[in-house]
């Protein structure tokens, strides 16, 4: 029964890359879900890591005028935040963040 099961993994390529995944001998790059540790971080708001500003020096800073999403007004906060040397414009309403 053993050999017979030694034989179909050695024999069947799906079943001996599903075994050498197993035992990690299949060299690559491997992609596993979830956190290290117990849990995901906290989620931040965009307050506790960005810059807030006025949506018109956030536009002359983006060096164009950010369109907002239609019926929901003014955003209740703007902000700006470096990423990778580039502005990043971040959106907060009641209900959603941009």
């Amino acid at each position: 029964m053993i050999v017979a099961a030694l034989l179909a993994v050695v024999a069947l390529p799906p079943a001996r890359t599903a075994v050498g995944e197993w035992l990690r001998l299949v060299p690559g790059e491997r992609i596993e879900r979830g956190w290290p540790g117990s849990a995901p971080p906290p989620a931040q708001r965009p307050a506790e890591f960005a810059e807030p500003v006025p949506l018109a020096e956030a536009a002359s800073r983006l060096r164009f005028r950010p369109a907002l999403p239609a019926g929901r007004g003014e955003p209740e906060g703007v902000f700006v935040v470096d990423y990778g040397g580039r502005p990043l414009l971040l959106l907060q309403y009641t209900a959603f963040d941009l």
